[in-house]
């Protein structure tokens, strides 16, 4: 049974696990369980992995290159290759475990990924039923204030269990990747989920094939093949419904201009981006504005 520090965060504190020694000792050889309060925020670089819940409002997810909210009917798997501050919503709290990827295939019902490292939890934010929400908030905090080693273990192990039931939709996606065994298997579909989680997290980003290629390891045409095979569209057409579910977001949210919303997405032209939202939802972005400054 790996080791378990536990930390209460107070209200707008900052902590750089960097710079604190003892939550370097914590993530040696064990796992980090935070409560994070009112707009605390943990900031750490690649090489640890966390799963984040918000109990109540939205975790605001800051990446070198990209911002984006994670709302409290999800839980947000971090990517260990990326460097990630988090912030906790302002008027609610956030609880976070956080381990090392040798840490994390220690946990009961863990399967280490084959020959790369990194947890078998696959990155990205993922949408959660409001009972299995609720059960999964009650026994981390139950984490948080077990006493004895197997109290702590009883519930770890259930949350484990819950976190991989959460993520078994995924399984026939793994399947569908190129490999013998499914350790390489899995090997591939961390590899695209990561490529896929960075395009959703900022669609605006250098989505060029060779670019998205190179990170997959893959030759352009390879690269297409694959991810259209294991997600059932092109890399250009997730790119595109990415900006575009984005651009309704910042439409709804925002008072930006439409022309300011397409060169934010990267779209050379706002005719081009017309064109893909259109496309995409049978309106144009003037019509669904309008349309929604009659609803407010």
């Amino acid at each position: 049974m790996i080791r378990i520090t536990i930390l209460d965060l107070p209200r707008t504190s900052h902590l750089d696990l960097d710079r604190d020694d003892g939550a370097q000792q914590a993530l040696q050889d064990g796992m980090l369980v935070i409560v994070l309060n009112g707009h605390a925020a943990v900031e750490f670089a690649p090489g640890i992995t966390g799963v984040w819940i918000p109990e109540s409002g939205a975790l605001d997810v800051r990446l070198a290159d990209a911002s984006f909210p994670v709302a409290d009917d999800h839980f947000f798997v971090s990517d260990f290759a990326r460097r990630c501050c988090i912030t906790a919503p302002t008027r609610g709290t956030a609880l976070a475990m956080l381990a090392r990827p040798a840490a994390w295939a220690q946990l009961p019902g863990m399967l280490p990924l084959h020959r790369e490292p990194g947890p078998p939890l696959f990155p990205g934010h993922f949408a959660v039923d409001p009972q299995s929400r609720a059960e999964l908030v009650q026994h981390v905090r139950a984490l948080t204030q077990a006493a004895e080693p197997d109290e702590r273990s009883r519930e770890l192990r259930w949350i484990i269990g819950m976190l991989r039931e959460e993520q078994a939709h995924l399984d026939s996606l793994v399947n569908l990747c190129p490999g013998r065994t499914l350790a390489r298997r899995r090997q591939v579909f961390l590899r695209l989920q990561r490529i896929r989680h960075a395009i959703a997290s900022d669609p605006a980003t250098d989505t060029s094939l060779p670019r998205l290629a190179a990170l997959a390891n893959y030759s352009v045409s390879q690269f297409i093949a694959v991810f259209r095979r294991v997600f059932g569209e092109t890399p250009h057409a997730y790119v595109l419904r990415c900006r575009v579910e984005r651009a309704r977001n910042l439409m709804a949210g925002t008072t930006l201009g439409i022309g300011e919303i397409s060169f934010a997405l990267g779209f050379q032209a706002r005719s081009s981006f017309t064109r893909a939202f259109k496309m995409r939802t049978g309106h144009a972005p003037s019509a669904l504005r309008a349309c929604a400054k009659l609803q407010d």
